[in-house]
């Protein structure tokens, strides 16, 4: 009865943070139905989590442990993070609008009590860690599975060097992009280490759906991240002698080379659909395969023109100067980029980089603390994965959180507190707690079979 509790309560949990995650999703739905919000829609379903958690632990007589782990720094993840927060809420004090920092911080420290806290309380071993990530995943599937149906059903049309591409029940294509890309790493981290035969059609063809959104958005750093991701996975698998493992990887690079030839997809074009002369040059050869010296041309020429200094490294260079030129060490208060943006750029935009927005919102100890906590929980996963028997397990635990930190680097997701992507990467801190327990303890028994 109380595996089944155990279950439930980690099964709401998840969902209740993958709704927290997708506040669009309910704003999407609400104003097709004209339903006026008249609730601050964070701190309702903040209040629900905790309620939940604490009639879950009342029921198991948990409270008082659990309080306890609060105020406890397991290792150097948490330790990077927590001074970050108290960094934040200091710098957040004298910002722009300290109440909405606050705000901020406040939802940081929700993401950390509940995800590296909480949960882990209850995650005990693997096994119950792929649980979580496999509800995660049926979550992620329905939701970019059905917006595959509305496509096909309605004969979107397809052109993903236009426009961003097409956003499907998304607000915003990068948004459908993320994901589909976040379905596609959920499956790769699945399928590597299932233990049911079976189950691999079942991930090979989420592996296919999230592929085709992930095309059909035309997000550049998503589609840039999942090949990234592909590619570093077979180096490790490679490096690991795991000749298994990188027939999957062939399957999937096989899925991913179809898929895209089917969809005629071209991607120079794509990448740097911004720039006429690349598209001209792409024009010029519709008929042909690009030959190196075209591809050479084509990059010399986007250069020579400074074609790339437009979008966001406009926007990077306007906010990394403001920060350097008036607030270097303490910035302007998380959450306050996008104000600061909007100010200098006279129009309503966001940093489009996580680690920018952190520099800019923070300073520069601000930026190093996060860079320190994102580099540990990296660091912490490949120690692992040296070290585990199971390497299989982190080496895709490991890609995911890299493919997260890297499209971070080029989007604001990591930054927010209320972001599913940043959500599972606190997952992954769980994750490091407990392979680092599991070493521990395997290390005691061997301390014990040889004193015997």
């Amino acid at each position: 009865m109380k595996e089944i509790i155990q279950k439930n309560f980690i099964f709401i949990i998840i969902t209740t943070f993958f709704i927290f995650g997708s506040k669009f999703l309910f704003y999407k739905i609400s104003s097709r139905f004209n339903i006026v919000l008249s609730v601050d829609y964070e701190l309702t379903v903040s209040i629900l989590i905790i309620a939940v958690f604490v009639g879950y632990s009342a029921y198991n007589k948990k409270i008082n442990a659990i309080v306890k782990s609060f105020f406890m720094i397991d290792n150097s993840i948490e330790l990077f993070f927590v001074i970050f927060l108290f960094w934040s809420l200091f710098t957040g004090v004298f910002g722009l609008n300290p109440s909405q920092s606050i705000e901020a911080v406040a939802l940081f420290m929700l993401n950390y009590i509940l995800l590296s806290k909480i949960i882990n309380s209850e995650i005990k071993n693997v096994n119950h860690l792929l649980i979580v990530f496999s509800m995660l995943f049926w979550i992620f599937l329905g939701v970019v599975s059905t917006t595959g149906y509305i496509v096909v059903i309605n004969k979107i049309g397809f052109n993903p060097y236009v426009n961003a591409g097409r956003n499907g029940v998304f607000f915003n294509p990068n948004v459908l992009g993320l994901y589909s890309l976040i379905l596609f790493l959920l499956s790769l981290l699945l399928l590597f280490n299932s233990k049911k035969k079976y189950m691999f059609i079942l991930y090979y063809i989420s592996i296919a759906v999230s592929i085709f959104i992930l095309l059909f958005s035309g997000s550049r750093t998503c589609v840039a991240v999942s090949i990234l991701s592909i590619i570093i996975i077979a180096f490790l698998f490679f490096k690991a002698n795991m000749r298994e493992a990188l027939i999957h990887v062939a399957m999937i690079v096989i899925l991913y080379l179809g898929i895209s030839y089917f969809l005629d997809i071209d991607m120079l074009r794509l990448f740097f659909r911004e720039t006429n002369t690349a598209v001209n040059t792409v024009n010029n050869t519709a008929n042909n395969i690009l030959s190196p010296s075209d591809i050479i041309k084509t990059l010399n020429e986007i250069k020579k023109e400074n074609l790339l200094g437009s979008g966001r490294m406009i926007i990077w260079r306007q906010l990394i100067q403001y920060t350097v030129d008036n607030n270097l060490l303490i910035g302007i208060g998380i959450a306050n980029t996008e104000a600061l943006s909007t100010l200098l750029l006279k129009e309503v935009t966001f940093a489009h980089s996580a680690f920018i927005d952190i520099f800019v919102g923070t300073g520069l100890i601000g930026v190093i603390l996060f860079t320190c906590f994102s580099g540990a929980v990296l660091y912490k996963l490949y120690n692992l994965y040296r070290l585990s028997f199971d390497k299989k397990l982190w080496i895709t635990f490991f890609v995911l959180a890299l493919s997260i930190i890297i499209h971070s680097l080029f989007e604001n997701t990591i930054n927010s507190p209320t972001h599913i992507i940043f959500q599972i990467f606190m997952l992954c801190t769980a994750a490091v707690k407990i392979g680092d327990n599991n070493i521990k303890n395997s290390e005691m028994l061997e301390e014990n079979e040889n004193k015997n």
